[in-house]
Formats: structure tokens, C-alpha cells, sequence
């Protein structure tokens, strides 16, 4: 019932969600749920394809979480796609 609720949301909810508790990060995490994210970033139109090498979740991870993944930084817009990792100009 939870990933049919799931795969409903666009990928930043379910980024959100499976951070909200262990058992959803388990949940969603998992291979299984897999299909769900794929759900949710078709329902979000033309985005550019997920990289290889990156899972579901880290490619929404990497597309809309605003946060630097050097340090921390909330509002950090720049993505350095080469290195798969948003940075902010500080980093």
C-alpha cells in the first residue's frame, strides 16, 4: 500500500520521506522500490537522463536537494555534473 501512495509523489517527496525515518529509508531504499522512482521522475516531465553509475534516489538527490555535499551549505545551485556532486563556490 505505501509505495502505491509513493509512487505518486515527485522525487524530492520521496528524497524527503526517506529521510524522515529508518524504516522508510528502508523502504524506499530498497531495489523493490525502485519502480516508484522511476514513477516519480517520469511524472516530472523532460529532465535530463540519470547518469550512469548513479541510483534513483541519489541522481534526485543530486537534481534537487539544495544543499552543498562538501559542507553542508543550504542554497547551493551549482551542480559540477563532471564529479556527480553539488557544490557551492566555497568548496
Amino acid at each position: 500500500v505505501l509505495l502505491q501512495i509513493f509512487s505518486y509523489l515527485e522525487p524530492l517527496d520521496l528524497l524527503r520521506m526517506s529521510r524522515t525515518t529508518k524504516r522508510l529509508r528502508s523502504i524506499l531504499m530498497d531495489i523493490s522500490s525502485r519502480t516508484v522512482w522511476k514513477s516519480a521522475f517520469l511524472a516530472m516531465g523532460a529532465l535530463p537522463p540519470i547518469i550512469d553509475g548513479l541510483s534513483e534516489p541519489q541522481y534526485a538527490n543530486l537534481l534537487f536537494d539544495s544543499h552543498c555535499h562538501g559542507c553542508g551549505k543550504p542554497a547551493t545551485r551549482y551542480i559540477q555534473w563532471e564529479i556527480r556532486m553539488r557544490l557551492c563556490v566555497e568548496c
